[in-house]
C-alpha cells in the first residue's frame, strides 16, 4: 500500500503600508517694485506685489515614516500516520523481559509433616510454606515464561521413593508413586521433608512445557533453568542456620552428580 506523508505547510502573507512624501512648490514670477505685467489680451495693468530676495521655501505636507507589517499564519494541521505495531519477529532474544517463577514445581508441605516442621524448625519451615500452580496454569493464567526446576540424580530409580521425614510424625515413609521408582532425574526441593511437587520427574516437567508450547506455537521463547542438587540434610541445616534436632533418623543422601550424569541430563 502506498503511504502518503503529509507535511504541514505554513503560508505567510505580509502587507506593508507606507506613506509617500510629496513636494508642492508654487513659483511666482518676481519683479522689482513698480514693474508692470501686461496681459496679452487686455490693457488692464496688473501690479505685482513686491518681492524680496529671500529664498523660496517649499512646505511639504507631514508624512509618516511608520511602516505597518501584518503577518497572518493560517491554522496548521499535522496529520500523524500510525506506524504498525511491532511483532515478535522484530524483537531480539536478548531484548525480551519475562516474568519467571523460582522452584516452579513446588508445593508446600502439608498435614503432619508441615506441623512437625513448624514445631521443630519454625524459622526454616516458614520459608517452605508456599505453593505454585502447575506449570501449565503458570503459563496460561499468569504469563510465566521462565521456570526454575531443581533435580536430583537417580540413575537406577527408587532413591527418593521413600521419605524419611514422615515417620518422625507417625506417617509411612513409602510414597507409593510409581514415577519415583523409574530411573532418571527427580524433581523436588529437599529430600525427606520438602518433597511435594507438581511433576515428579524432569521428563514429566519438560513434557508438560512441550505440550503447552505445541498448543501455543506463537509464544516467545520459554527459559528453563535447571539446578542440580546434592546437599545433605546436615548441609542444608548449616546453610539455613538452624539447628537440626537429634531425631535418630538416617536421612537420604543425594547421589553425587558426575560428568556421566550431566551427559545424561543433557
Amino acid at each position: 500500500m502506498t503511504r502518503t506523508r503529509y507535511w504541514p505547510i505554513v503560508v505567510v502573507g505580509a502587507v506593508v503600508v507606507a506613506a509617500c512624501s510629496g513636494s508642492d512648490e508654487a513659483a511666482l514670477p518676481t519683479a522689482d517694485s513698480g514693474s508692470v505685467v501686461e496681459a496679452a489680451s487686455t490693457s488692464t495693468e496688473a501690479v505685482a506685489p513686491p518681492t524680496t530676495d529671500a529664498p523660496t521655501t517649499s512646505v511639504a505636507p507631514p508624512t509618516s515614516s511608520t511602516s505597518t507589517s501584518t503577518t497572518t499564519a493560517p491554522p496548521t494541521t499535522t496529520t500523524t500516520i500510525a506506524e504498525p505495531a511491532p511483532t515478535i519477529d522484530d524483537v531480539r532474544i536478548n531484548e525480551l523481559q519475562v516474568i519467571g517463577s523460582h522452584n516452579s514445581y513446588h508445593l508446600a508441605p502439608e498435614g503432619a509433616v508441615k506441623d512437625g516442621l513448624f514445631a521443630l524448625v519454625p524459622a526454616f519451615a516458614v520459608n517452605l510454606d508456599y505453593t505454585h500452580r502447575t506449570l501449565t496454569e503458570q503459563l496460561d493464567r499468569f504469563g510465566i515464561r521462565q521456570f526454575e526446576i531443581d533435580v536430583f540424580a537417580d540413575p537406577e530409580g527408587g532413591h527418593y521413593s521413600n521419605r524419611q521425614g514422615p515417620p518422625v510424625v507417625g506417617e509411612p515413609a513409602e510414597s507409593g508413586i510409581a514415577e519415583l521408582d523409574e530411573p532418571g532425574f527427580k524433581v523436588l526441593h529437599i529430600q525427606d521433608f520438602d518433597f511435594r511437587t507438581t511433576c515428579f520427574t524432569l521428563v514429566a516437567c519438560l513434557t508438560e512445557l512441550e505440550a503447552w508450547s505445541s498448543a501455543n506455537p506463537t509464544h516467545v521463547p520459554i527459559h528453563v533453568m535447571i539446578e542440580i542438587k546434592e546437599d545433605t540434610i546436615e548441609q542444608i541445616a548449616e546453610d539455613g542456620e538452624f539447628e537440626l534436632p537429634d531425631l535418630d533418623v538416617e536421612w537420604t543422601v543425594p547421589i553425587p552428580t558426575t560428568a556421566e550424569l550431566l551427559t545424561d541430563l543433557e
